[in-house]
């Protein structure tokens, strides 16, 4: 197998906790009920490490990301994770896929920018859970 590209996928996909105690959100700063999303509006590119893609090793880590009333990045938190592989074998020792991902997608989130969620137009704290995903192009 000839691995001619990668992509990496991002998607806001639950709230974690709001003022108005909602569950679920639409990505992209679309309004529900009274609060309006946060919005990435910039990020960083990262490459595909190379040595997982001679592995073609897939999955997703779920990070937890709390912002502050103006969109910043308060704190970002691996919450869990899903790969084909849970270790490779690298210049004689086994390597946690874990330990490649986990600051890879930390890395990813932290930077983003956003704009804040609103609740009726005033800015307001939020938490949401972002999975970030790689995946082989063939």
């Amino acid at each position: 197998m000839k691995i001619i590209g990668a992509v990496l996928i991002f998607t806001i996909i639950n709230i974690v906790g709001c003022s108005t105690g909602s569950t679920y959100i639409h990505p992209g700063g679309e309004q529900v009920g009274t609060i309006t999303m946060p919005r990435i509006i910039a990020y960083e590119d990262m490459e595909y490490p190379l040595v997982t893609r001679e592995y073609s090793v897939e999955g997703t880590v779920e990070v937890l990301v709390r912002l502050d009333s103006t969109g910043r990045i308060k704190e970002s938190i691996v919450i869990s994770r899903h790969f084909n592989y849970s270790g490779m074998l690298i210049d004689g020792k086994i390597v946690d896929v874990k330990d490649i991902f986990d600051p890879l997608a930390i890395k990813f989130i932290n930077s983003m920018v956003f704009e804040p969620a609103l609740d009726n137009g005033i800015p307001i704290e939020f938490e949401l859970l972002m999975p970030v995903s790689w995946q082989i192009i063939k």
